[in-house]
């Protein structure tokens, strides 16, 4: 007859139960983490979307059934620290049409952080903002003034239709 030793399978159960714990406690980490990183991600979206050049989504902009969206409080003044970096700057050379272009990207990534805005509200102001986006990136890469005026000049238009659409 064989005789069991209460030691060693005190040592196995305890074996065990460590690793189910610890596999638990791992998985807990993990799934918080990847639901961190979705939010994350949801907000990067804003940086990393493709931006179509033909504004085709500026067209989709519309009311929210004839009443304006509504933006959170953060986002309305990042919008209106936008309109005064564009009041601010009156570029003459292609030099200070890049530099606007990196002050408004400065912006554009601060409202960005700190969106919290979620839902149907949160989809209108991707509509609004990717094509300002897009319209930024021109501005930084354009190759001459004529080109640099016409990208502020539609940015300047683009910034305006905000309070259009959005309080």
């Amino acid at each position: 007859m064989k005789t069991i030793n209460l030691n060693t399978m005190h040592n196995k159960i305890f074996r065990y139960r460590s690793l189910a714990i610890l596999a638990i406690v791992f998985s807990v980490f993990i799934a918080c983490n990847s639901s961190d990183k979705k939010d994350e991600e949801s907000h990067d979206t804003h940086m990393e979307s493709d931006v179509h050049e033909d504004h085709e989504s500026e067209s989709a902009l519309a009311l929210n059934n004839g009443a304006k969206w509504k933006a959170d409080a953060s986002t309305n003044q990042n919008v209106e620290a936008l309109k005064s970096i564009l009041a601010a700057n009156s570029p003459a050379s292609l030099e200070e049409y890049h530099a606007t272009g990196k002050e408004l990207q400065t912006g554009i990534n601060k409202m960005i952080s700190e969106c919290r805005m979620q839902g149907a509200d949160h989809d209108a102001l991707h509509l609004w903002l990717e094509p300002l986006m897009g319209m930024n990136k021109k501005l930084q890469a354009a190759g001459s003034v004529e080109e640099g005026a016409e990208s502020l000049a539609m940015i300047q238009e683009q910034v305006n239709l905000y309070s259009q659409y959005f309080e």
